[in-house]
């Protein structure tokens, strides 16, 4: 995780493919990276301000690598394995964090 304050440097840094999320961006970015591969644009219409912040100044944050998750060890520890494709896990979890909006819980 990388806080990138400017709009447009986010923009840039998803169609170079230096980071594989980004959040907030200007509907006209968004419309200009329509259709290019590798990357999809989810949007929705809402009046809500949706927040999500880390303080990667305090532990365990301060760590890049606590912020660059790794599933090996679940997998083998746990034999776990995802359920879904990210992409799906990553609209549900948006969904259930709006929904907590929506009825005024977070």
């Amino acid at each position: 995780m990388r806080i990138v304050n400017e709009a447009s440097n986010r923009v840039q840094q998803l169609s170079r493919g230096e980071v594989g999320l980004t959040l907030e961006i200007r509907p006209k970015d968004g419309a200009s990276m329509e259709g290019t591969e590798g990357v999809k644009i989810d949007s929705r219409a809402s009046n809500k301000i949706l927040f999500f912040a880390m303080n990667n100044k305090i532990k365990p944050f301060d760590d890049p690598k606590v912020r660059q998750p790794n599933i090996d060890k679940a997998r083998k520890l746990l034999g776990w394995e995802p359920q879904m494709p990210l992409e799906d896990g990553l609209r549900r979890t948006i969904d259930y964090f709006a929904a907590l909006v929506e009825k005024g819980i977070v």
